[in-house]
């Protein structure tokens, strides 16, 4: 069997870590298996997954679709009389897209990529599609891909976005069904593409990797810029994310001016291409600068391996500013034993109980989210109730084991299964 992963990007964010697990598990429990990963964009992404001994293709998108949001796809260009045959298939389907969008007439560009990924797919004849990304999704439903089974991994939520979400479910109608990542995912979803069928596939975290330490915070200060600056000790508060608007970077800022006892760790980067969405550290640094607190935040670069950050850190913040679909971050810092404080709502709210093994805050209120911060580390016998709890509750649920058994046995459910009509 033939399993060909199709993943939108080349760097890894969150959900680029969650593929490396799926081909990681696909691989170790079923050896008989090939695993094929076709990018829609190169990237440090193609390197990890050769080192877990996928094969890996490359057909990368034209820079102004990458560079757009999840729902903009356009390009101009000369083609091949094929991929003029390719672009009458398209017509139609790319209409309907344009009159969701209200974009101009696309070119050719565009559409020659189409042409080769859809050459790429027929030639690798896989037996089922995993698709990580809402990119992903829609050009393969504008390839009319092989008819072969077409498995949609969720990240996200579409129910909230009018545009995205009239062509989610225009392109259901060429999946077989869907793996969510939540519970508030799949209700989402289950809102957007009703006869879509979907199973529940929480994230999982490397529970021999993610483990309880004292890291370095000596190190931490010195990757952040914060050397020799404190006499005395401070409590460490980190928000570990990558640099999107909605992560709430801003109120976790305003959080910490209010909390004059600690000092903020900013970790993470700009890592995906798309446009206007997106802080830049910059913008970061003028923001500390202007609430007085340039002095005691510290910014560190994105950590490929942020196992000894957050054994580092006293306190983790999750902070985003919507509901978040998951928060891989949250499950990764319980794993290591720390405090967690995370915005209560969506899929995050799921991971935890509150006051046991995290601290919730309302959602965009930094003034919540100064209060959890000062409790915790006011306290530090409940930062280190907290953090046991929460290793607890990671080993009983989100481990790789039931991660790996959940999705082969998907796949092995989809793989009999085709969609049940065409797009376009």
């Amino acid at each position: 069997m033939i399993i060909l992963y199709l993943s939108p990007v080349g760097c890894i964010g969150g959900a680029e870590r969650v593929l490396l697990d799926c081909v990681r598990e696909t691989r170790r429990r079923r050896s008989d298996w090939q695993v094929v990963v076709l990018m829609l964009a190169d990237g440090p992404l193609r390197q990890a997954l050769i080192a877990l001994g996928a094969r890996v293709e490359v057909v990368a998108l034209p820079d102004a679709v990458a560079a757009t949001g999840d729902s903009r796809l356009v390009g101009r260009n000369a083609v091949s009389d094929e991929a003029k045959v390719q672009a009458s298939t398209v017509s139609s389907t790319w209409k309907r897209i344009q009159s969701c969008l209200g974009l101009p007439n696309s070119g050719f560009r565009f559409v020659r990529f189409l042409w080769q990924l859809k050459r790429s797919i027929r030639l690798i004849k896989p037996d089922l599609i995993h698709s990580s990304g809402i990119k992903s999704h829609l050009c393969l439903a504008l390839i009319q891909a092989p008819r072969c089974p077409v498995v949609w991994h969720i990240h996200d939520f579409f129910s909230h976005r009018p545009r995205v979400q009239q062509l989610i479910r225009l392109a259901s109608r060429r999946a077989t069904g869907c793996l969510a990542i939540s519970q508030s995912v799949k209700r989402d979803i289950g809102i957007v593409a009703p006869r879509l069928p979907v199973r529940l596939l929480e994230n999982c975290v490397d529970t021999e990797r993610f483990v309880s330490g004292s890291g370095s915070p000596a190190e931490l200060d010195r990757a952040g810029g914060l050397s020799n600056v404190f006499v005395v000790p401070r409590i460490r508060v980190g928000l570990i994310a990558t640099y999107a608007n909605w992560k709430g970077h801003d109120v976790f800022l305003r959080a910490i001016q209010k909390c004059p006892t600690v000092t903020g760790y900013i970790v993470g980067g700009p890592i995906y291409t798309t446009t206007g969405s997106q802080w830049t550290e910059c913008n970061l640094r003028d923001q500390a600068a202007a609430l007085g607190i340039a002095d005691r935040v510290g910014f560190v670069g994105f950590q490929s391996d942020p196992v000894w950050i957050y054994q580092s850190l006293d306190i983790i913040v999750h902070a985003s500013v919507r509901p978040e679909p998951f928060g891989l971050t949250i499950i990764e810092a319980m794993s290591c034993g720390r405090a967690v404080v995370v915005s209560n709502a969506g899929g995050a709210a799921e991971l935890f109980t509150d006051m046991h093994d995290a601290i919730g805050h309302q959602l965009g209120d930094c003034e919540s989210l100064a209060n959890a911060i000062q409790r915790l580390a006011e306290d530090p016998a409940l930062r280190i109730a907290i953090g046991s709890n929460a290793r607890k509750s990671v080993l009983g649920r989100f481990t790789t084991d039931e991660f790996g058994r959940k999705l082969v046995d998907s796949y092995q459910e989809f793989a009999g299964k085709m969609p049940k009509a065409n797009f376009g």
